[in-house]
């Protein structure tokens, strides 16, 4: 159980990368994963997946980059989503950077702060750690990240929705 929920995070945070090769690999691994423990997140990886299915490889970069980078709807930057260029987002990512490293998770070229790779740490914290990043920082700013796409009809909202909701469901059955 533990393995499928660690490999299930992993594939969502791969997920939130921006579209390469073996992208629709990863959305059959989560399908599999996610439907099976999370019923109730299916709805949403549904419609996630419908509205993907829409669309091309360069539409689907498009979208992404018009999502997260360029004019974002939001940021995947947690730090920065909750502290703007405010010295507290430098502490918060000092702290992430800590227990990343005692983690052995590689940042790669991201900040420490980038949401896919917290979806890799989240799953190996120790319940009171994981209780502690989760009702911080990751729910409060997934909240803020949510309130961002009102009115838009973007998929990933979906996909946020569900990250949101495995989070959720985490820290309430420590």
């Amino acid at each position: 159980m533990h393995k499928a929920r660690t490999e299930l995070y992993h594939a969502l945070g791969e997920v939130l990368n921006y579209p390469m090769n073996g992208f629709n690999g990863k959305l059959k691994e989560i399908e599999a994963l996610l439907c099976e423990e999370y019923r109730d997140a299916c709805v949403l990886w549904q419609k996630f997946i419908d509205a993907l299915n829409e669309k091309k490889n360069a539409e689907l970069e498009e979208l992404y980059v018009r999502t997260f980078d360029v004019q974002a709807v939001s940021s995947l930057d947690i730090g920065y989503v909750l502290f703007g260029e405010d010295y507290k987002r430098g502490v918060f990512m000092a702290e992430l950077k800590k227990e990343l490293r005692a983690k052995n998770i590689d940042c790669g070229s991201e900040l420490p702060d980038y949401l896919p790779n917290l979806m890799h740490l989240i799953p190996i914290l120790a319940d009171e750690e994981k209780n502690t990043l989760a009702t911080h920082a990751l729910l409060p700013a997934l909240e803020k990240m949510l309130g961002n796409f009102k009115d838009t009809e973007n998929p990933y909202q979906y996909l946020l929705e569900i990250i949101h909701h495995l989070i959720e469901k985490e820290i309430h059955n420590v």
